[in-house]
């Protein structure tokens, strides 16, 4: 097998060593982005294997939108994400292949929906950090200002996805990640002018039955007037929910209840 890493149309064949990506003149893997440190990852190549560690970046390394911990073997196809950079880890079979033209088609972003799996698991939201989501938003306002909206959308859609498997799972996801999955899904609702986005906002909170905090009232109020096709039967059962569960709630919760059921929409 041989191996290479696609950056920007550019190929670097991968033999056996270890290659540096970084932002650092002189890296084996230059990355020129501000989000990327000078030492930010490392590749440890042989011939059957190739192994990617994070050397202590301040902003992460990222593999199929997952942040890595520890170290982890490079799979044919994985898209490996340093600050706001997209690199593609490739496997030739064939040892002549490395020779093409150093082109790889990507299949395009996947389709609006945001819908889970129908299978989840009690841990599903073992990776996710609340700071990850803002990391993560902030990569994909900048890729939706230069027209590449569908890999923001595939870039966060998975986080998504696990915050709303784990509340259907477990009933229970605490109030930082929900607020920050929920900013994060009307910044791609803003972005991409997709009201499917305020849908997951308003179902991630009916299925937790908690009421939104302030941040994100503020933030649906500013943008319900935009998007006005959001699903108002969905919006209406939330509304019914906390009126019937505002009794039973802390002051704090109410307060935030209300300030909900006061937004006015379109």
């Amino acid at each position: 097998m041989r191996f290479r890493l696609v950056h920007q149309g550019q190929t670097t064949p991968l033999e056996s060593g270890e290659y540096i990506v970084g932002r650092e003149p002189g890296s084996d893997v230059f990355v020129d982005d501000p989000l990327v440190s000078r030492r930010h990852a490392r590749l440890l190549v042989n011939d059957t294997t190739a192994l990617l560690e994070d050397l202590q970046s301040e902003n992460g390394v990222f593999v199929n939108e997952r942040r890595i911990r520890r170290s982890v073997r490079l799979m044919d196809g994985d898209r490996i994400l340093v600050g706001n950079r997209e690199l593609v880890f490739v496997v030739d079979p064939d040892p002549d292949a490395v020779r093409s033209s150093g082109t790889v088609e990507i299949a395009p972003p996947s389709s609006a929906s945001w819908r889970i799996p129908s299978k989840t698991t009690s841990g599903a939201l073992s990776t996710l950090e609340a700071d990850a989501f803002q990391y993560l938003g902030d990569i994909a306002e900048r890729m939706i200002r230069v027209g590449r909206g569908g890999t923001a959308e595939r870039l966060l859609q998975g986080h998504l996805e696990e915050v709303m498997a784990a509340g259907l799972a477990l009933g229970f996801v605490a109030r930082d990640i929900v607020e920050a999955a929920a900013i994060t899904a009307l910044r791609l609702a803003t972005g991409l002018r997709k009201a499917g986005w305020i849908d997951f906002v308003i179902e991630l909170h009916l299925v937790l039955r908690v009421p939104p905090s302030a941040v994100v009232t503020s933030a649906l109020r500013s943008i319900v007037g935009e998007l006005p096709e959001f699903d108002r039967d969905k919006w209406r059962s939330y509304e019914q929910l906390l009126t019937l569960r505002m009794p039973s709630m802390t002051a704090l919760d109410q307060g935030l209840a209300r300030a909900f059921l006061w937004l006015e929409k379109p």
